[in-house]
């Protein structure tokens, strides 16, 4: 005997197991376990949160698969929440996560990011599989390789069977063991319920902890009743012989708070030795619909027969759905019609000898049905899936299908290379899918097929029996249709070049009805309009049409409408009468019409009026509006009727009261009589101000005009009042169109404040007093910039790096200039034939970033202009949120030097255009001979140097702006040597630097690459003015202990102490004597500081590379004397500004060529 023990876990004094349980009993409170067997072996699907394949978890279950008898641990426990046949899985606890399926792939997650989170029960037996469905990707749940779970498509199903064990808690019990003893699973044989010798054996329960016996309170049963019964409480068995084979007796002690359950069993069989007889029906199972057959006849059942007319007795008994009721005597049925479902007739013999013979049964089911609407037919294709249709292509190739339609019934389609994909059957390309329907036989006049794809590829819609049928296709609907007068056509739908989806497939009758034949006497009727209502022509119809079946109506409800069964009359003209019959059982639907024709011949009453308009002023007396008006002689216009557009103007009779100022359309009236047409007829109605306008309320221009680069801080300012005349002393409120935060104008003073270039209306509005009404003047401000520059890239015309695409190297860096706008790509083709600046997204090792960018001034604006929706400017990004795109253009607003774009799919430009703000530079001149030249900040300036340089000796020299390489070639000619002091100076050797560029206010030496630099004007520099001494000229350079080298921009006097020293004649180094004219040195220059007592003679200079005497270079003298002409007059103390000739120094003459 096999005594199995369930390993329970106690807590507070009641045991916690899982218990196997159906799908459908899990409630939302439920706490379970998923567990799949594949193999014979189990796993549990944990909860931890992943989006690739949860792990496959292994679990233990007992022998009979009812509970899990290893630890449950809270990663392996779920909740449910389900609606109708669809589950939602979630971690114990946590509903901010889920199960769910990726759309296309394996991937089974469990997390809050998925969507398809939906599942329903679904077996398929021919894979060996059941459980779960995710109903939005039609994929399956499987455990692959004991490994992992997963989600596959139908063809991939792996033999998987998912169960689901709940949590459930129950008192503690002592356990307990029930045994048959020896005759524990013996199998006892029988012969027609007689076994010499057998006495039932008895079964004892005990309590497995102290043995208490508790063997009264077992119970016994019968695994099959028909074959053998047993007493519940004896466990005395009874044999029917009318059944015969293998019965399980089971003794169980009952599960009580105190006691668990067990159980324990043996087997019988009991064999038939007797005659076998043979019972049949006179016929098989039948379909009623709405209880009556296909014929439309009653059904009253079947009559049982014994094949061999053995003696014995038939009765007959109904079981199941109450759709029948049988006699039990004769076997007749009656049908219950208004039940649906099946209900089964079994018929028992009994022989008259049953010690001989056996008894035996026959049965037949009668199903009832509900009628199916038939007329029309729709499938639904959301409603199938791949297990029905196919999960690939050549899961069918004419292969019959079973269509189940909306109504429930099955039709048998054929399928060729279709499969189940997105709610709906597709169909594989290159005209390879097909559907194929069958015949409708319910449809006897033919019918009409409607089909709604899904994607943009339309399917063929034909039929291979009647080939003249044609099909339509309405691509708003996306349907195609075709109608098929023959209840035998099939109809074929057929993929195209492309692979088609098929949502829906609607059929409805084709009904051939007779014409009703209508028909009016008389074509056309012609009646006068005085007559005001006329009565309908009489129709002729059919004498079995009933007459509330027509209806009537008029092609023109304004001339004449049809109301009821009579026509009124609205004004001379045509209308057509037309009766439309609806469509009947018998009759299709028809139409009759007739002309009616409205003709007036009364007189006309010739209305007409005198002025228009008709104007008065505010304050006059009440105005007679018949007065305005001419009439027909026998006419009298004071009685026509007199109305208003403006209802606030008050009419009685044909006087209107002069109330406001403002216009109103006065419509005279005339009803129509007998002897005179109805006539109208409107007139403008002015009542005007009695104040005038002030003619000389105007601005003194029509229009004016400002600059923004000569505005101040780059903000016009215009004061609107400044210019305006108002000689009257209006009341004035100004505004400005259009007006934004960068267009703004004093309501009040007229101060417009505008910041953008643009044309700009200012209005100025006087008020209304006593003399005068309101009052407008308005002027143009057209507002310029005249610092912007536009450049415009064109392809084809601008070129970047020459790369070009026969080498199909069109990809990677690329770099076009104009002007001073540069525009850099990391991946670009600026070469392209294809007349377009190609972007491209990153790829390999080239980025997506393009930068375009200027060396002058602010880029405020850069526009793009597209090629195609293709290759969208919607491609292109930028972080500035001032950027904005469509297809075809795209532009970027602001104030940079530069602007990075980013490309996410490759974009084409068929122009790009950048706006460049340059301010207009300020011009200042800076004079050697000046003591106070002006030195300011100015970002954009042109500079006018006075003052000479010479390629013939070293010049000092010093500005207070900077100069790159490029300009100092351009300025001073190539090959300019150029020197700086940088403060090194060690072991009495000074070390000077060779540069090629010029910084604001540090000192240099120079030699001009030109033979002479005379007054050079310097555009576009930006000058600095930080860091000057009192005196407005730069620091010095070096250490005070040493050399220093300090550059001048102004006049000064050299101090005689011997500590400052200057660069002369000849390229020599001089200090300065008392003299005014030889302490004098221009500004423009720089000069030496060293501490007092130096001996200048042991100085050397490194100019490049080699230590120099620095008499060598400016061979030192005591004084830099006076120079004289041969006239005794001083000219100064150079010889480098004289003219050729001869003078004197130091007593010398000194020729100078």
């Amino acid at each position: 005997m096999l005594t199995l023990l369930t390993i329970v876990c106690t807590v507070g004094g009641y045991s916690q197991t899982w218990e196997k349980v159906s799908l459908t009993d899990l409630t939302t409170d439920d706490v379970f376990v998923i567990v799949g067997t594949i193999s014979d072996k189990t796993y549990a699907l944990p909860n931890t949160e992943t989006n690739k394949k949860p792990a496959a978890v292994a679990i233990t279950i007992s022998t009979d698969g009812n509970q899990i008898t290893g630890d449950v641990t809270d990663n392996l426990k779920w909740n449910i929440e389900k609606s109708e046949e669809k589950y939602t899985f979630y971690p114990n606890g946590n509903k901010k996560a889920w199960l769910y399926s990726s759309s296309n792939s394996t991937d089974l997650g469990i997390g809050s990011t998925g969507t398809n989170k939906t599942f329903k029960y679904v077996a398929i037996s021919s894979k060996q599989y059941e459980g779960l469905l995710n109903t939005s990707t039609n994929r399956y749940i499987c455990i692959y390789s004991n490994k992992d779970w997963r989600a596959y498509t139908n063809n991939n199903i792996k033999a998987t069977k998912i169960s689901y064990y709940k949590y459930t808690t129950s008192s503690t019990s002592s356990a307990t063991t029930t045994t048959f003893g020896t005759d524990s699973g013996k199998t006892f044989t029988f012969t027609n319920g007689k076994l010499d010798g057998f006495t039932a054996p008895k079964a004892t329960a005990t309590k497995s902890d102290d043995n208490t016996n508790l063997s009264n309170l077992i119970e016994y049963a019968s695994s099959d009743a028909d074959i053998v019964a047993v007493d519940s409480k004896t466990g005395e068995l009874t044999f029917t012989n009318t059944k015969f084979g293998k019965a399980t007796i089971t003794a169980t002690l009952p599960k009580t708070d105190t006691y668990q359950t067990s159980t324990d069993s043996y087997v019988v069989v009991n064999k038939d030795n007797h005659i076998a007889t043979s019972l049949s029906f006179n016929g098989t199972d039948i379909t009623l619909t709405e209880g009556k057959t296909d014929a439309g006849t009653d059904f009253t059942g079947y009559t049982a027969t014994e094949a061999n007319n053995i003696a014995g007795t038939i009765t007959y008994a109904a079981s199941g759905d109450a759709v029948a009721t049988v006699d039990p005597t004769t076997g007749a049925v009656t049908i219950n019609a208004a039940v649906y479902g099946t209900t089964t007739i079994t018929a028992t013999f009994t022989p008259a000898d049953p010690t001989q013979y056996s008894g035996s049964t026959a049965t037949y089911q009668i199903t009832n049905q509900q009628k199916i609407d038939e007329s029309t037919i729709v499938f639904d294709c959301s409603t199938y899936n791949q297990s029905l249709i196919g999960g690939a292509y050549d899961d069918n190739n004419n292969t019959p299908c079973q269509l189940k339609s909306v109504a429930g019934k099955d039709y048998t389609f054929t399928l060729t290379q279709c499969l189940f994909n997105k709610n709906s059957i597709q169909m594989a390309k290159a005209t390879k899918g097909k559907i194929v329907s069958p015949t409708f036989s319910s449809f006897p006049s033919g019918y009409k097929v409607v089909v709604t794809y899904a994607t943009n590829n339309t399917p063929r819609l034909y039929s291979a029996e009647l080939t003249d049928a044609k099909a339509e296709v309405n691509k708003s609907l996306q349907t195609i249709s075709i109608e098929l007068p023959s209840p035998t056509a099939t109809f074929t739908i057929q993929s195209s070049t492309n692979y088609t989806q098929i949502k829906k497939i609607e059929l409805s009758a084709l009904i051939i009805k007779d014409n009703p034949a209508l028909s009016f006497a008389e074509a056309t009727v012609t009646k006068e309009l005085v007559a005001g209502t006329i009565d309908l022509q009489t129709i002729t119809k059919p004498e079995d049409l009933d007459a509330s079946a027509i209806t009537y109506a008029s092609s023109d409800d304004a001339t004449a409408k049809v109301e009821g069964n009579r026509i009124r009359l609205y004004k001379t003209g045509e209308a057509t009468i037309t009766a439309t019959s609806a469509a009947t059982d018998k009759y299709a639907a028809g139409t009759a019409s007739y002309k009616l024709i409205i003709s007036d011949s009364r007189k006309d009453a010739a209305l007409a009026v005198k002025a228009n308009p008709v104007k008065v002023k505010l304050g006059d007396d009440i105005y007679d509006l018949a007065s305005n008006i001419t009439c027909d002689n026998g006419l009298n216009s004071e009685t026509f009727k007199y109305t208003s557009s403006d209802n606030s103007y008050t009419i009685v009779d044909n006087l209107i009261q002069i109330s406001k100022i403002g216009t109103t359309t006065i419509t005279a009236k005339f009803g129509g009589n007998d002897s005179y047409k109805p006539a109208e007829v409107s007139y403008t109605f002015e009542v005007e101000d009695p104040h005038t306008t002030d003619a000389d309320f105007k601005f003194t221009a029509e229009s004016y005009s400002a600059d923004l680069a000569e505005a101040t801080a780059g903000i016009v300012t215009f004061n609107a009042a400044d210019v305006l005349q108002n000689p009257h002393s209006l009341n004035v409120t100004y505004t400005i169109s259009p007006e934004s935060a960068n267009a703004t104008i004093g309501k009040a003073d007229g101060e417009a404040l505008i910041e953008v270039s643009g044309t700009y209306t200012i209005t100025a509005t006087g008020a209304a007093n006593d003399t005068y009404k309101e009052t407008t003047a308005t002027c143009t401000l057209n507002v310029t910039n005249g610092n912007e520059t536009i450049i415009t890239f064109i392809p084809q015309e601008d070129h970047g790096l020459g790369k070009d695409k026969d080498n199909n190297n069109n990809q990677g860096p690329d770099e076009m200039k104009k002007s001073f706008v540069t525009i850099a790509s990391g991946n670009a083709w600026f070469n392209s034939d294809e007349n377009a600046f190609c972007f491209y997204q990153a790829d390999q090792s080239w980025n997506n970033k393009t930068t375009i960018s200027t060396t002058e001034g602010y880029i405020t604006k850069i526009e793009f202009i597209g090629s195609s929706s293709k290759y969208s400017l919607k491609n292109l990004e930028c972080d500035d949120t001032n950027f904005v795109a469509e297809d075809y253009y795209a532009s970027w607003t602001g104030s940079a030097q530069s602007v990075t774009f980013t490309t996410t799919q490759q974009t084409h430009a068929t122009q790009i255009i950048v706006t460049v703000e340059v301010p207009k530079a300020k011009n200042y001149t800076l004079d050697e001979t000046k003591t106070d030249n002006v030195i300011k900040d100015c970002a954009y300036a042109n500079v006018t140097l006075q003052r000479t340089l010479s390629k013939e000796y070293w010049n000092t020299f010093c500005v207070p702006f900077a100069l790159d390489a490029e300009q100092v070639a351009q300025y001073f000619g190539e090959g300019t040597q150029l020197r700086t002091y940088e403060g090194n100076c060690n072991n009495n050797i000074v070390y000077f630097a060779t540069v090629d560029n010029i910084e604001a206010g540090k000192p240099y030496i120079m030699k001009p690459g030109n033979a002479v630099v005379q007054n050079p004007t310097f555009e576009g520099v930006s000058m600095v003015a930080t860091g000057l001494d009192k005196n407005g000229n730069p620091q010095a350079v070096g250490d005070a202990s040493t050399v220093q080298m300090k550059g001048i921009y102004n006049q000064i006097l050299l101090k005689t102490d011997k500590t400052e020293l200057f660069l002369g004649d000849n390229d020599l180094f001089y200090y300065p004597s008392d003299d005014i004219a030889a302490r004098t040195i221009g500004g423009l220059r720089a000069y030496f500081i060293v501490p007092q007592g130096t001996d200048i003679k042991k100085l050397r200079a490194n100019l490049d590379g080699t230590p120099t005497s620095l008499d060598t270079i400016f061979d030192t003298e005591e004084s830099n004397a006076p120079v004289y002409n041969l006239q005794g007059q001083c000219v100064g103390n150079s010889l480098r500004a004289l003219k050729s000739g001869i003078y004197i120094q130091n007593g010398k003459k000194v020729v100078v060529k």
